[in-house]
């Protein structure tokens, strides 16, 4: 199946948070990204029209281990 989004997703596997409340943090993953947005999973429900602080690692291109 192909892609034809104006933006086509790139897969990846990188750690990121998010802030789902002042003072509490909860892990998740980036699965996929472009230059229009990403996919997150994260093991809680978040709000819809609610802005949330997040962080994600991107490792270098030249770092070959994988991180989940």
């Amino acid at each position: 199946m192909s892609d034809s989004r104006i933006n086509p997703r790139l897969a990846v596997s990188w750690r990121s948070a998010v802030q789902v409340v002042p003072g509490r943090i909860v892990p998740s993953k980036i699965v996929n990204f472009s230059a229009a947005g990403i996919q997150m999973q994260i093991g809680v429900m978040l709000k819809e029209k609610q802005d949330y602080q997040m962080m994600m690692e991107v490792p270098s291109p030249r770092d070959a281990s994988v991180r989940t």
